[in-house]
């Protein structure tokens, strides 16, 4: 994983600890040596999951402020991780909520994702609404923590979306998913859906990013999308790209992105 503090500073989430990238290389950023899965902006610092707890990172220093569920103690049932307003995690069992330096299961949500739990990608909006990306659906809770199921529908179109691969609000505060039937954006006059017919140039996404002016990135396994709204902008490796499988992908305020990918980091300036 990869995310960029409030200073700018970009660090990464590796196999063998948390590293900062300065001055054109990347070092250490911790004594932790093990892995570091996940990582995210959290009051001007960082959160980070790693060793079955989560710490929160200021200069390089470690606090923990609790362990993870137990049902999410494997790395691999770790897919992401939101700070801000509220720390949120969401694993293979469900989205959990940081109170009082203990997860709790998100109880409504639950109900609502039925037998399948898990959680793909999560966003909060600067209302405090939240929305998650999950295999069930997408679902969206209101500040005070109703959570619901959304159904987009534009003209003739109307989905039910399963197998949602991402989410996000974009800086106009516009809530967007992505999914293999295609991406969907709504704002005060309702959805607006996008296929390949409508020019989405690829469709096996593995998460999204907010960038400059209400454009979006979109990650997936062959590559990143940028869309400003009029154009569709496709980067694949090696010539953009360190790999084409992205991982994760922050994006600062000027529209600079970062990408966690499985061949390394990279950077794409607008």
């Amino acid at each position: 994983s990869v995310a960029v503090d409030a200073h700018g500073k970009v660090f990464a989430g590796t196999s063998q600890g948390l590293a900062e990238y300065d001055h054109g290389e990347w070092i250490r950023s911790t004594d932790y040596d093990g892995p570091v899965k996940l990582i995210a902006p959290h009051d001007g610092n960082l959160v980070g999951v790693g060793g079955g707890a989560l710490y929160e990172l200021e200069n390089g220093q470690p606090t923990l402020l609790a362990q993870l569920p137990e049902v999410a103690a494997d790395p691999v049932d770790q897919h992401c991780l939101s700070g801000g307003q509220r720390i949120l995690l969401g694993t293979s069992a469900g989205l959990f909520e940081l109170k009082d330096s203990v997860f709790t299961a998100v109880a409504s949500l639950d109900t609502l994702l039925g037998d399948d739990k898990e959680i793909r990608q999560i966003a909060v909006a600067e209302n405090g609404q939240a929305a998650v990306a999950a295999a069930a659906g997408l679902f969206v809770s209101q500040p005070e923590g109703v959570w619901e199921a959304l159904h987009p529908h534009d003209g003739k179109r109307s989905w039910a979306p399963r197998d949602v691969r991402s989410v996000a609000f974009d800086s106009r505060g516009r809530l967007w998913f992505a999914s293999p039937q295609g991406v969907g954006r709504c704002d005060k006059d309702g959805w607006k859906l996008f296929t390949a017919q409508d020019g989405l140039p690829y469709d096996d996404f593995t998460l999204m990013a907010p960038g400059e002016n209400g454009a979006v990135w979109f990650g997936t396994r062959i590559g990143a999308i940028h869309f400003d709204e009029t154009t569709w902008e496709y980067r694949m490796a090696p010539r953009w790209l360190p790999g084409n499988v992205i991982r994760s992908l922050p994006v600062s305020a000027n529209g600079n992105a970062s990408f966690a990918t499985e061949k390394g980091g990279g950077l794409l300036a607008r």
